[in-house]
């Protein structure tokens, strides 16, 4: 087990709570224990009441519950202390100076009690991962998917590709050290190796194709409400959010700047966005606005098309020039419009009354579900696709060679041990550290 340093820092959220926690784990947890409430400490994995004070000055801080978690049955597999105190800043402030003031103990940075846990092999860096996405998850299918990574999901695949991967190469390996002379033979040597093989990249394509949903859902995707000036845009952001978000006026080119707003929409996470609406003309600041709306509307992965019966041609047009694949266009308005002549297709809504929201949120969540997936992913993220890449790009490398009409075996066995090298980056310890920077910024100060 490698030596730390020991570590605290607040692990609730900073404000005013009934309860907050202290976590202080490391080497000198048990000692700081001491230093703060002058008595030994409890037997591990209880809770006992006892008063806090400061180490140089006596004063009592607050009174409170210890926990002790004695190592390695811990989640750092440190030594940690955990202070239940009374949640208010005052407390908080004065119990973390107290802490500040004992000698060989830090302040935690960014994620280092979670490093603390990997690097002690508690958690593997695709567990790491899984980690920061549970606690970042804002709906109940992150959420799930996040679980089901914290459970090894990644890790169960991994060893699942590793064992087959292991099997074809000790195959190839056999027809290197032991090849046969008659040519039949040899054929019939390689074929079994080379089906494991081509089985083996089919489930990695199946995995690869289904990634960008994995990612989808850790990271939302974006809608954005686009049409002309005036046809309700505003109005249904604020619907669809169950709030009041922004400013609604009948007077055209109100909406000038991009507004964003979070959205549990079916159990996935959306990013909403209202724009300004399009047109031609205004001032030099709704113009910009117009300039600013199409660009972020062409990058967003839906647009909601919002039409009304009183638009012209033009007006129409302007709109939908916008859509693509798998946007969805409404008909705002009805209640205070005429329909008649419309395309029957459209689906008609009142953002104001909420006539026809039931209908265009089930279609909305049908558009999330296709290109977040129906099923948890196993790739949720743009490293674990990579380094899947690059072992598919190894099995490619050898299978291409098996093929061949006379395969040159050492070249289709090295192949496979580029695969082997590259799989193990997916979830055991890597010594990059600005990947490993990269997933424990993630965190907070107390995880």
């Amino acid at each position: 087990m490698p030596t730390m340093k020991t570590i605290y820092a607040e692990s609730t959220k900073p404000g005013h709570a009934a309860l907050s926690v202290i976590r202080i784990s490391g080497p000198n947890a048990a000692a700081t224990a001491l230093a703060i409430t002058s008595q030994p400490l409890p037997s591990p994995r209880s809770a006992v009441l006892r008063s806090f004070h400061h180490p140089e000055t006596k004063k009592t801080i607050d009174r409170g519950l210890l926990v002790y978690l004695k190592a390695p049955n811990s989640f750092t597999a440190e030594d940690t202390v955990e202070l239940h105190l009374h949640g208010s800043p005052a407390v908080m402030a004065a119990m973390l100076d107290a802490l500040g003031s004992i000698e060989d103990i830090a302040p935690a940075q960014q994620g280092d009690f979670t490093r603390q846990a990997f690097e002690n092999g508690r958690l593997d860096l695709a567990e790491v991962e899984a980690l920061a996405d549970l606690i970042a998850a804002e709906t109940e299918l992150q959420r799930q998917q996040a679980w089901n990574s914290l459970d090894g999901a990644l890790r169960n695949l991994s060893e699942d590709w590793n064992g087959q991967l292991l099997s074809c190469l000790a195959r190839v390996e056999a027809v290197i050290e032991f090849p046969e002379e008659d040519t039949l033979a040899a054929t019939e040597a390689i074929h079994t190796p080379r089906e494991q093989l081509r089985a083996l990249l089919a489930q990695v394509d199946a995995h690869l194709q289904n990634a960008r949903c994995g990612e989808r859902l850790r990271e939302g995707i974006e809608i954005a409400l686009v049409g002309a000036p005036n046809v309700g845009k505003s109005s249904l952001f604020n619907a669809l959010l169950g709030r009041e978000r922004v400013l609604v006026s009948p007077v055209p080119g109100t909406t000038r700047d991009i507004i964003e707003a979070r959205l549990d929409l079916g159990g996935y996470p959306v990013t909403l966005v209202d724009m300004a609406g399009l047109r031609e003309g205004g001032d030099a600041l709704e113009s910009e606005g117009i300039a600013r709306a199409r660009t972020r509307g062409a990058d967003a992965d839906v647009r909601l098309i919002v039409l009304t019966s009183e638009l012209s041609p033009e007006e129409r047009q302007e709109s939908l020039s916008m859509r693509r694949d798998g946007d969805v266009v409404v008909l705002n308005k009805c209640d205070v419009l005429a329909t008649d002549g419309e395309d029957s297709s459209l689906p008609r809504l009142s953002a104001r009354t909420g006539e026809g929201m039931d209908g265009l949120l089930d279609a909305l969540v049908g558009v999330a579900g296709g290109l977040q997936g129906r099923e948890h992913g196993v790739i949720t993220r743009a490293r674990h696709r990579d380094v899947v890449g690059r072992f598919r790009a190894g099995l490619a490398e050898a299978l291409a060679e098996m093929d061949n009409a006379e395969p040159d075996m050492e070249l289709a066995a090295e192949g496979l041990r580029l695969a082997v090298r590259s799989l193990a980056y997916l979830c055991d310890p890597v010594d990059v550290e600005d990947v490993l920077g990269a997933v424990f910024s993630e965190f907070c100060i107390g995880k």
